[in-house]
């Protein structure tokens, strides 16, 4: 689990967020950054913004960037996959919410539905099996011959 204290948000409120096991495994095979306690670091200084790494990234990638471009991305679209990855690997929306930080709302039933680390967990390991079997197929279709 990765915990964040009220002060590190946006919102001002502590957030507790699931961590699949694919993802754990990748950052313990990164290279060891020292003493800092940042993960990722850009000439041994941390990432503030990562905006133009993400432009960048899309620029070698031919992908459209910018919200004020049609089908530009942005990071928000990330948030967007997320949730329907969750969707659909069958996450419960209230879980999903929980995740992504979003509040219950109106919705009673959600805001009594108690949500421990253990659905966080078990939420997080459907998507990314969900998510695998996506990029499988994806790469799969990418190397068969094309019509």
């Amino acid at each position: 689990m990765i915990r964040l204290r009220a002060e590190d948000t946006k919102e001002g409120m502590p957030k507790t967020i699931p961590m699949a096991i694919t993802m754990r495994d990748m950052l313990s095979k990164m290279p060891n950054r020292g003493s800092s306690e940042f993960v990722f670091l850009y000439h041994g200084k941390p990432f503030r913004d990562i905006r133009e790494g993400l432009k960048a990234a899309c620029k070698v990638s031919n992908i459209i960037y910018g919200q004020s471009k049609k089908k530009g991305f942005v990071f928000k679209d990330l948030r967007h996959c997320f949730s329907t990855y969750a969707r659909r690997a069958g996450v419960p929306r209230n879980v999903i919410m929980a995740i992504m930080g979003h509040s219950t709302g109106g919705d009673m039933i959600a805001r009594y539905d108690l949500i421990e680390d253990s659905d966080l967990l078990k939420a997080i390991d459907l998507i990314d099996k969900e998510f695998s079997k996506n990029l499988d197929q994806n790469l799969d279709q990418e190397a068969s011959p094309g019509d």
